[in-house]
């Protein structure tokens, strides 16, 4: 096995989160209501490690308020997570080291491009 092989296995055996990402769809049609209904496709369903760049929180001036900015990274598989795009919508859905961030909901708010990369590693946004 080459060193970037064994550094994607490495970097994977750390994925002990799971999470589903979704991007929105063409809205459906209900006949039964005369409305139209969002809906969503599936892009990524499978391990994933959600990180913090820093736990320094820095301090942003937006308009006139003070906010708090961090800075937090999902890292996917690179053989499975090619199709991930700015904006699809991220669900953890289990935890094996911290069950605590189950339902936490994210915003993919970047791309990531690497020839050599052991790891897809996102920039996300936390939604509130």
């Amino acid at each position: 096995m080459s060193i970037l092989g064994l550094g994607r296995n490495f970097a994977e055996a750390r994925m002990t989160d799971t999470v589903v990402i979704t991007r929105e769809s063409e809205p459906v049609f209900d006949e039964e209501t005369g409305t139209y209904t969002p809906s969503t496709t599936t892009i990524y369903n499978g391990p994933a490690r959600l990180k913090l760049t820093s736990t320094v929180v820095g301090s942003v001036d937006a308009q006139g308020q003070n906010l708090a900015a961090q800075t937090p990274r999902l890292d996917l598989p690179v053989a499975t997570s090619g199709g991930v795009q700015v904006n699809d919508s991220v669900e953890i859905t289990a935890s094996v080291n911290d069950p605590a961030s189950v339902g936490l909901r994210l915003n993919i708010e970047g791309v990531f491009f690497q020839t050599d990369a052991t790891a897809r590693r996102f920039p996300v946004e936390v939604q509130t």
